[in-house]
């Protein structure tokens, strides 16, 4: 039998359970900014947001290639993009910012 009784412990232990982008809250009033951070390390292909847009949860933020994949990098959140942190071309590591959103 398994040490793990389900599999998101399996999961836990394996450090597997977060393949979403992580987000960075920051505390504040009013409207609230946080940090898209990337989820893979891999390679900025496309950017496909730019300053001042407007936002719905699952629009496409970035696409990342890593292992000869793309991966796609969705919205979690409606809002506007804040910042843009990276560019095309650009190497990244897992959890390094990408985008900073204001949330609406």
């Amino acid at each position: 039998p398994s040490r793990y009784n389900d599999n998101k412990k399996r999961a836990e232990w394996l450090g597997t359970e977060d393949t979403e982008p992580k987000l960075n809250r920051k505390g504040g009033t009013g409207l609230e900014d946080i940090a898209v951070e990337a989820p893979i390390t891999g390679l900025v292909v496309e950017i496909c947001v730019s300053v001042g847009d407007e936002i719905a949860a699952g629009d496409l933020l970035v696409v990342i290639e890593s292992m000869k994949m793309e991966n796609e990098i969705l919205s979690e959140y409606d809002g506007a993009v804040k910042e843009i942190l990276i560019r095309p071309n650009q190497h990244i590591a897992q959890d390094d910012p990408m985008i900073t959103l204001t949330l609406s």
